[in-house]
């Protein structure tokens, strides 16, 4: 079920593509959940939309295209993309309509936080104080060490769709790579090798115990060393896009909503709550 935030009775569609129906939820790129399990949040093409008590939220009646998106451990959230048509404050007059990195506190409203009209991030991963970015626009791996506010790129060109760091060592990184398919970086970005025999995946996300992807059939796969083997986990499908709260993993599915899995994919279970 979906639900209008707001007492505005209309939307404007705004990113330059195609729009579903007034407020109807089109292709989730990202799950955002904070610290034990709530808030949960879907970044998608069509805005930022919270899941409360089983029901889709839509936190804006602006159409921002969020192509990727996190929350940072002081719960604010940062996102990127593509500005709606009427989101004057998301432009930069002569430059593309990039949404570079901009943050929220609830994603009723976005403010830039860094490249505006110069970066377009596929993917965002904080992790130990530190954020990585893939930006479409340069095809690298942008590190961050100041929350966003300036960036420093690694070598390896990288034309990622997703990007995924193992928790343990941030210099392991997993990558869907538009041109490789799926790519493996031992040194932090400077340099990637395809995967041979990998699966065509679409979403990845890295647990303490497995990293997850969902592959174009939108079934969910694990891996258990770093992305060089694969095998199905469940016979769920629909899978849509992967997120985590630290703990817990979780998945949203079409066409039932959201899953979650405390065993690192392995399993899963219907979130009614």
């Amino acid at each position: 079920m979906l639900a209008a935030c707001g007492d505005s009775e209309g939307s404007t569609a705004g990113s330059g593509t195609e729009q579903g129906d007034e407020g109807e939820l089109v292709h989730v790129h990202d799950v955002l959940v904070g610290d034990g399990g709530t808030p949960v949040y879907l970044a998608a093409h069509t805005g930022l939309y919270e899941m409360r008590n089983g029901e889709l939220v839509a936190r804006s009646d602006r159409f921002d295209d969020l192509m990727a998106a996190a929350i940072e451990p002081d719960g604010t959230l940062i996102a990127s993309g593509h500005p709606d048509l009427s989101s004057e404050n998301l432009r930069v007059e002569g430059k593309p309509p990039l949404l570079g990195l901009v943050e929220s506190d609830d994603g009723s409203t976005w403010t830039p936080r860094s490249l505006l009209g110069d970066a377009d991030f596929h993917a965002l991963v904080v992790t130990d104080g530190r954020l990585y970015g893939a930006d479409s626009t340069s095809a690298r791996v942008l590190v961050s060490d100041d929350g966003g506010h300036t960036w420093q790129p690694r070598a390896g060109d990288a034309q990622l769709l997703d990007l995924a760091i193992d928790p343990t060592d941030p210099d392991q990184m997993v990558g869907v790579d538009l041109d490789r398919g799926l790519a493996v970086s031992a040194d932090g970005g400077d340099s990637w090798e395809p995967v041979a025999g990998a699966p065509q995946l679409t979403d990845l996300e890295w647990t303490s115990g497995a990293l997850v992807g969902i592959d174009t059939e939108r079934s969910i796969m694990r891996s258990t060393d770093g992305g060089l083997t694969w095998a199905l986990t469940s016979s769920m499908a629909g899978a849509e896009a992967l997120g985590s709260d630290g703990t817990d993993l979780y998945a949203y599915v079409q066409p039932v909503g959201l899953h979650r899995s405390s065993d690192d994919g392995e399993s899963w279970s219907e979130v009614t709550g």
